[in-house]
């Protein structure tokens, strides 16, 4: 089983037909992308896998479940993430920080635990540094773990903080709109 099936999705804005019958399948632990010129349908594509519209026809299965008409924030806790081209990145935060926001949905959210700092929660904070970690490594910016967000990075670091971001939200589907920009080297081949 796929972790993602798209079949003959299609949605149309009054007489236009932005996306008609796209059918594909995406395996787990492969890196895909998404080309074509620009107006050709690519983001209203991310846009209806990700909740953002509803289909005016087809199917979207995630883990075998079909999932079209589901908000943006359920799929978002099953894994189905979706970030856009203009990144945010927090410029008073380190760069491990930043990558470690796109957490937010797995962690336990109590304040009176937090607040207290249980031994818990301070395990769980120190996997998910190191979970980070990981993944910067992965992006080519395993030697910016301990830098601020605002220490001389260049635009492709910040691209590789939203990747990064993007990994430690969760397990399942990751969907970022746009072109590898900034992806130098090795990472652009990672990226698709």
């Amino acid at each position: 089983m796929s972790l993602l099936e798209v079949k003959d999705l299609s949605i149309h804005f009054g007489g236009v037909k932005a996306v008609q019958n796209v059918s594909f399948s995406i395996d787990s632990g492969i890196v895909y992308s998404v080309i074509g010129p620009n107006g050709a349908g690519k983001t209203t594509l991310f846009n209806l896998i990700t909740g953002v519209y509803t289909p005016t026809s087809g199917e979207i299965r995630l883990d075998g479940e079909i999932i079209q008409g589901k908000s943006p924030d359920e799929l978002a806790r099953r894994g189905m993430a979706r970030t856009f081209q203009n990144l945010q990145i927090c410029m008073n935060m380190s760069a491990i920080e930043n990558v470690m926001v796109g957490a937010h949905l797995r962690l336990d959210r109590n304040l009176f635990k937090a607040m207290l700092r249980l031994p818990a929660l301070k395990r769980r904070d120190e996997a998910l540094r190191e979970e980070a970690a990981g993944l910067m490594e992965f992006v080519g910016l395993g030697e910016y773990v301990g830098a601020r967000a605002d220490a001389g990075f260049l635009h492709h670091h910040h691209a590789g903080l939203g990747a990064g971001d993007r990994g430690v939200s969760g397990p399942g589907a990751c969907r970022r709109p746009g072109p590898a920009r900034g992806a130098g080297g090795g990472r652009r081949r990672r990226a698709g």
